[in-house]
């Protein structure tokens, strides 16, 4: 086993730096300090080493030595120009740690501000709570930003984020690996990156390891990214800071190209499905109410991305039965189940958001629909038949990749 008192009183621990990028700025905007112990051997692997330390009731004095020689590394190296993320182990944090001012005192001697210092703490690690809010309040106030670490891993505590309300949010590489590769972790990424920007937090994608999931990620909402692909973790080099930049900068120019494709994509996609509904209205104007069902019956026949359809009053009270392709993912549970006449649509954004603003037409964002359990968006049409009163047809269109392109506001798609 490794003697960690031995260790720490020789000081046997180096510094790596790896880069963090934002692709907005096309800049390296931080470095997350990494320490390593040396051994006779050479290198320790972090875990190893920390676990012995643990074991040996050493993990705050190897905790302080690896924040001292990382805040020493960074003041003397070419990097003071960017950010400095600094990791605490959070087994090390107790009662009397917390209040001890060691890092704001630290920061003070090697002379480098607390605004240039990111407080990493991975929170799945924490035994106290409370702890950890005091900790993290306490070097806010002192103009320290607060990083959680490792979030989305197994136990990710959604109601810390409240509470410590971390100025960065670290998505766990877990979730990162792959994205490119899952339309349904692209789901999940993009949702979180809104859940990081309505915390009031930034959210970094970590362990990014390609262009291909850089990509993803960025379509997600994610502006700040760590990983092997920006950069490995090394020596603090001039040569290393302008190549990660140089990454960045090609990234985020690949980026513009490909959020340019997706809005043609999304527009054109948008003005398809617009005008196959303005085609069905035209053929319902000229019938009676008693006639729909026939109607509707014809369109999902001839339709294969017609999910259902059906045609509510003015105020969303359904007037039409459903007519849904022939599918059943509900499985025959109560949940899923299609809508009958006189259900009221009125609460619906496709029913509400035109009649309040006047619209003639709205295309929802994507959800699951209580008819079929399919991934759909719904185009909703107001029209007058031949009865002289108003309606709204309502059309489902399935959409096989629920990837979002891109979110929509309350008024749907500017076409």
């Amino acid at each position: 086993m490794v003697d960690v008192r031995a260790l720490v009183a020789a000081r046997r621990v180096v510094v790596h730096f790896q880069p963090i990028v934002s692709l907005r700025r096309r800049q390296v905007i931080g470095y997350e300090a990494l320490a390593r112990g040396v051994g006779e051997h050479g290198a320790i692997p972090p875990l190893a080493l920390f676990e012995a330390a643990r074991q040996q009731g050493l993990a705050l004095e190897l905790d302080r030595l690896c924040r001292e020689t990382a805040l020493r590394t960074f003041v003397a190296s070419s990097l003071g120009s960017a950010m400095l993320f600094l990791n605490v182990d959070p087994t090390a944090l107790t009662a009397t740690v917390v209040g001890s001012q060691w890092i704001r005192r630290m920061a003070e001697e090697v002379g480098i501000h607390p605004s240039s210092v990111v407080i990493e703490i991975a929170e799945k690690q924490v035994a106290d709570a409370q702890l950890l809010y005091d900790f993290a309040k306490q070097y806010r106030q002192q103009g320290f930003l607060i990083a959680l670490d490792d979030f989305g891993a197994a136990h990710s505590n959604l109601d810390r984020l409240a509470q410590v309300a971390p100025d960065i949010i670290k998505i766990d590489r877990g979730l990162v690996q792959g994205a490119h590769q899952s339309s349904a972790r692209r789901l999940l990424l993009h949702s979180l990156a809104d859940l990081c920007r309505r915390q009031g937090a930034l959210g970094l994608a970590e362990g990014v390891e390609n262009a291909a999931e850089a990509l993803a990620l960025a379509h997600a909402g994610f502006d700040l990214f760590q990983g092997y692909f920006f950069g490995r973790p090394a020596e603090a080099s001039a040569a290393s800071a302008v190549a990660a930049a140089q990454t960045a900068h090609a990234m985020a120019t690949e980026f513009e190209k490909y959020r340019r494709r997706c809005i043609v994509t999304a527009k054109r996609r948008s003005r398809e499905m617009l005008q196959r509904v303005q085609e069905m209205v035209h053929v319902l104007r000229q019938r009676d109410p008693s006639e729909f069902g026939v109607v509707l019956e014809e369109i999902v026949r001839l339709s294969n991305d017609v999910d259902c359809i059906f045609v509510t009053d003015v105020r969303g009270i359904q007037i039409s039965t459903t007519v849904c392709q022939n599918r059943d993912h509900g499985n025959g549970s109560m949940l899923f189940q299609k809508a009958p006449p006189g259900t009221d649509h009125g609460i619906k954004d496709y029913i509400a958001v035109p009649r309040r603003l006047h619209k003639e037409w709205y295309i929802s964002s994507r959800y699951v629909s209580y008819a079929t359990r399919s991934i759909c968006r719904t185009v909703s049409y107001a029209f007058q038949a031949r009865d002289g009163r108003n309606y709204f047809l309502c059309v489902d269109f399935i959409e096989e990749d629920f990837d979002q392109l891109f979110p929509v506001g309350d008024n749907g798609y500017d076409l």
